[in-house]
């Protein structure tokens, strides 16, 4: 008898570590495959919409422009809402935020910003300038604002001609 108890306590001993090595081959991350997580560029573009933010068509277009060029180049990108009111003297300040917490590119929508950014752009003279809409000027690149497919494509071909890094 103790042979035969000595027994099954091996038997149930190999049946519990072969329990225990499959449940560990199935719940156990594999370690081989690609990180999830994306390894992004050191490099930033950023977004200076009005105070409506993204609700607006042009804002959330070239937002989408920034994400699809984020995924295919990865770009970081980031956006920045000026509230208050949307004067040149106000909007700078969140216009001053970007380019001072080192955006390589700077994209405004909206009056307030576009002004802001033209006003503003001397200061920061290493910084790329994109705006939808607006008036041609020297060392800004102006993406069409109609149709809002155009804006997705204007502006994600600007994001993705930013360096490696600067």
């Amino acid at each position: 008898m103790y042979r035969y108890l000595q027994r099954r306590w091996v038997v149930v001993g190999l049946v519990a570590l072969a329990v225990a090595v499959v449940l560990a081959w199935v719940v156990w991350p594999d370690h081989t495959s690609a990180p999830r997580q994306r390894q992004y560029r050191d490099v930033t573009a950023c977004l200076l919409t009005d105070d409506k933010g993204l609700a607006s068509r042009d804002a959330r277009a070239a937002w989408t422009g920034m994400q699809r060029a984020s995924v295919e180049s990865l770009v970081q990108v980031q956006y920045l809402a000026a509230n208050g009111v949307q004067d040149r003297s106000n909007v700078a300040a969140y216009f001053n935020t970007l380019a001072a917490q080192g955006c390589e590119m700077v994209i405004a929508v909206g009056v307030g910003p576009v002004d802001a950014l033209i006003a503003g752009k001397g200061r920061f003279p290493s910084i790329r300038y994109v705006v939808v809409g607006g008036v041609p000027t020297a060392d800004v690149t102006i993406v069409d604002a109609d149709p809002p497919e155009g804006i997705v494509d204007g502006v994600a071909a600007a994001v993705r001609t930013l360096p490696a890094s600067t």
